[in-house]
């Protein structure tokens, strides 16, 4: 027996004291300058880590052998270096080098942007904060870009001549039902997540993978962090805010807590710009988020993702005829659990599980009177499994189920407005839905750089036996070293808001509605320049229309048709981007008796920005937005017949890098929005032009000052 016990302690011993492999090192530019958050990992494993401030990162692996470390940034080439692993210390010093594009066999798909690692146009996390009239928001950010319309001051995406709802919000796989604070009909003031809680964000404004539903217009789909490899805390300061993020590890890189909390209160914004607001209870919300990550295994991550928000705001409304009182207030939930595992070197697997709750309040006071007064509770529990496999062609396929409630009580006008001689209805609805999906998507690549994906995406509506037959199909050619040719179509369906679909103030038969994209774009990338023209039409084939007997059908229709640009050019250390849209919409829907421009048909729209690095600790930001104004409806004329001046303003930022001690990584801003004080109009009070509704600020400061622990 002891010959036998002790071969059996010889066989064993090798895995007990199995080697560990650390690698660590530095990432950097040709410029010697670091890149923070780049992604450093072994080729086909979830192992690896993200560079710090500094540039540097850590991890360790228990795998042994020949691998491939593979190291990306926006904006810059892959890095690649085969190392073997065999239980000893490996020390990375990567520089690399500016290059927008990959430029073999590469896949582009037609209007997305992106800054994960989707293929597409860079947007980099950074590129936010910097972004001038961004306010360091992900919505913003993105309205400066090319098919999104400046449809007054919200940060809503209006998206090619699409109503701000037609635009879906995914957080790690789940769908986010109150994508904005401060919700208004045009979206709200601000989007709801920081780009600072995550790791990547792909936005499409069209023709978008069948992995995406329920949608007529655009996607953005957002990426939680993975676990920290560093302890860090950052406390900030603002004019308006006060925040606290923190990343601890707690367990050799394997587990790990990314957590923030942010108070904001406007009161003292508003007062140090003098605003001409009246605020009967100045904006002011709060948040904190938790987000746990678990590497269980060296193929598998499970990331647990906690936020909850709260924003509330009272405002005194300025009509000519009446005086009115706005009070609103929300509370968002959402828990989302995802784990992703690679099952082989060519096999992906990805699952989320997430429940959301909402709960809000709108009430408005005219002359003392009451005449809107809504209680909202929305709750949304989803599932998804997405696998992909990848070869000479790339598989995408998975499910998903949806079960919604939706709860409105209270009153509201019987007409769609806010006169006080307009009486009010009292109601009570509910609204439950059941949802399950299938989707499956074949990418393959041929010759001479064509690329090929098809897909198929079925909804079925469970509660009234309904389902929606999506096909799409996408072609890319690659010509020339940096040159692209590529197009797409699709069929694209959504199902109504929940209150349409109430036995007695909607219609509980209503169908989906439905949407078809016709994309085709061209695409130059050399180094870290880009050029991209695309034209687009969108047919409305069933639209939300009001009726006398049913209430709403979906017999409604339209179209959106435009061309977009974008270039973006670097030299030395100024960076240009230069976004132009033009668009014509037209809609038969809701109210409307004909075809007609609805308020976000946004002629011209554009967007130039320069960010120049006047030292690497000194920046300075530029922005000019221009937007043909909104149409509205004169006194006595046809609707929409006329349109508000053009929308214009120019903002400015500036941001100073210091370091206090080793270590320490401390920014200071500024922000200047609407330099020159221009009084931008927004509408026009029953379409009188000598009542005009205009911009709530001439020109606004904003400072402050984030500090790194």
């Amino acid at each position: 027996m002891k010959i036998h016990r002790w071969y059996l302690i010889g066989c064993l011993l090798p895995l007990f004291l199995m080697a560990e492999t650390q690698v660590k090192g530095t990432v950097k530019n040709e410029k010697g300058e670091p890149l923070p958050g780049a992604n450093v990992f072994l080729q086909k494993t979830l192992e690896g880590a993200t560079t710090d401030i500094d540039g540097t990162f850590r991890f360790t692996t228990e795998r042994e052998g020949i691998y491939t470390l593979l190291i990306r940034y926006m904006g810059y080439s892959e890095w690649l270096k085969v190392v073997e692993l065999k239980g000893k210390t490996i020390d990375i010093k990567a520089i690399l080098k500016e290059s927008a594009l990959k430029t073999e066999g590469v896949i582009i798909t037609a209007s997305s942007f992106t800054t994960g690692e989707e293929e597409g146009v860079t947007l980099t996390p950074l590129e936010v904060l910097m972004t001038p009239g961004a306010a360091a928001d992900v919505c913003w950010a993105i309205k400066s870009y090319p098919g999104v319309q400046q449809t007054g001051d919200g940060a809503g995406l209006f998206v090619r001549g699409g109503e701000v709802t037609e635009t879906k919000f995914i957080l790690d796989g789940g769908v986010v039902q109150h994508p904005y604070r401060y919700e208004s009909p045009t979206g709200g003031f601000f989007g709801t997540f920081s780009p600072f809680l995550l790791k990547g964000t792909y936005f499409s404004s069209g023709g978008f993978s069948v992995i995406y539903g329920n949608a007529l217009s655009g996607v953005l789909a957002m990426e939680s962090l993975d676990p920290p490899i560093k302890l860090a805390f950052n406390l900030g300061l603002g004019l308006a805010s006060l925040s606290t993020m923190g990343a601890i590890p707690i367990k050799d890189e394997k587990i790990g807590i990314n957590f923030s909390g942010n108070k904001s209160n406007t009161k003292t914004m508003f007062k140090f710009n003098g605003t001409e607001e009246n605020f009967t209870e100045y904006p002011s919300s709060y948040d904190i988020n938790l987000n746990l990550g678990y590497r269980y295994s060296k193929d598998g991550l499970a990331k647990f993702f906690l936020f909850k928000e709260r924003d509330n705001v009272g405002v005194q409304l300025d009509d000519p005829n009446w005086e009115g009182v706005y009070c609103g207030d929300g509370e968002n939930n959402l828990v989302n659990l995802q784990i992703t595992h690679v099952v082989s070197e060519n096999c992906l697997l990805n699952a989320n599980a997430s429940h959301t709750r909402f709960y809000g309040s709108s009430a408005l006071t005219v002359n003392d009177t009451s005449i809107l007064d809504i209680n909202t509770t929305d709750k949304l529990n989803q599932a998804r499994l997405l696998f992909e496999l990848n070869g000479w062609w790339k598989l995408k396929g998975g499910g998903e189920f949806k079960e919604q409630k939706n709860r409105y009580k209270g009153i509201a006008p019987e007409e769609d407005s806010l006169d006080p001689s307009i009486p009010s209805q009292e109601f009570d609805t509910e609204y439950k839905s059941k949802v399950g999906s299938g989707f499956f998507e074949m990418t393959t690549l041929f010759p001479y750089n064509i690329s090929l994906t098809s897909g198929v995406r079925v909804d079925y509506e469970f509660e009234r036996g309904q389902y929606t037959h999506d096909e799409r199909l996408s072609l890319s050619w690659q010509p020339l070293k940096n040159f692209t040719i590529s197009g797409a179509t699709g069929t694209f369906h959504q199902f109504s808001e929940a209150m349409n679909y109430d036995p007695i103030y909607g219609n509980p038969e209503l169908n989906p509605m439905e949407a078809r994209h016709y994309i085709l774009s061209a695409n130059y990338a050399k180094e870290n320049d880009i050029i991209r023209l695309e034209a687009y039409y969108k047919d409305y084939t069933r639209l939300l229309l009001e009726d006398d007997s049913l209430n709403f059908t979906t017999k409604g229709h339209g179209y959106a048709k435009g061309i977009d640009f974008f270039i973006k050019k670097d030299i030395g250390r100024l960076e240009s981007r230069l976004a132009y849209s033009y668009l014509i919409a037209r809609r038969h829907w809701k109210d409307l008796s004909h075809l007609a421009p609805p308020e976000f048909d946004i002629t011209h729209n554009l967007n130039a920005i320069l960010n120049l690095s006047i030292t690497n600790f000194l920046g300075v930001g530029t922005r000019l937005t221009y937007a043909t104004g909104k149409p509205y409806t004169p006194i006595g004329e046809s609707f929409h017949s006329e349109r508000v001046p053009d929308y214009y303003k120019i903002d400015l930022n500036l941001s100073y890098l210091h370091s206090f001690y080793p270590g320490n990584f401390t920014v200071f801003y500024l922000a200047v929005n609407n330099i020159t004080q221009r009084t931008n109009i927004l509408d026009y009070h029953n379409g009188d032009v000598n009542e005009p509704v205009k911009s709530s600020y001439k020109r606004l400061y904003y400072f402050g000052v984030s500090f790194g622990i």
